[in-house]
């Protein structure tokens, strides 16, 4: 429990909040400066796009979270909240801890390193689930929106280079 909460901790949105902005503004300022950093655009835009689509989905299905069900017998899905406690799908934790560490292996092109950021992050979305703030539901959807978050702005920034380079 107290390591499932120190991971919570440690990739917690707000952090991922932090580094998505400062990815961001170091993406514009290379950019500007005319010495782009695909890598960095990559982490940059995926990072954005996971906050729409996780913060839409969340949103749209307003989700009770576990301990709803376990105090209170509520369960279910109550669309269109912006209530903390309605927003348990997916898991914004795992989305963006998906997203951010697969990100960051692109900057080493390694498998292992690729390899132990799916690990890290399916460690923070086990502990989701340990600490009862998600259901398995929550976090296997967040991890395939964090992946494809992370695919998506990969694809939207290798092709746009090559279109450059034609």
């Amino acid at each position: 429990s107290t390591f499932a909460s120190l991971f919570s901790k440690i990739f917690s949105p707000k952090i991922w909040a932090i580094i998505t902005v400062l990815a961001t503004i170091l993406c514009l300022y290379k950019y500007y400066r005319k010495q782009p950093s695909e890598n960095l655009c990559i982490m940059s835009l995926a990072l954005v796009l996971t906050f729409f689509v996780a913060g839409t989905i969340k949103v749209l299905l307003a989700r009770s979270r576990p301990e709803l069900w376990l105090f209170n017998q509520q369960y279910g899905f109550h669309f269109f909240s912006f209530k903390s406690i309605y927003n348990s799908m997916p898991s914004g934790h795992t989305t963006f801890t998906f997203t951010g560490l697969l990100a960051i292996a692109n900057f080493f092109k390694k498998k292992q390193v690729t390899a132990i950021a799916i690990v890290i992050a399916s460690i923070v979305g086990i502990s989701r689930i340990l600490i009862l703030d998600h259901y398995v539901s929550d976090v296997i959807l967040a991890t395939y929106i964090g992946i494809f978050c992370y695919l998506w702005a990969k694809a939207i920034v290798e092709n746009s280079s090559r279109i450059k380079s034609i």
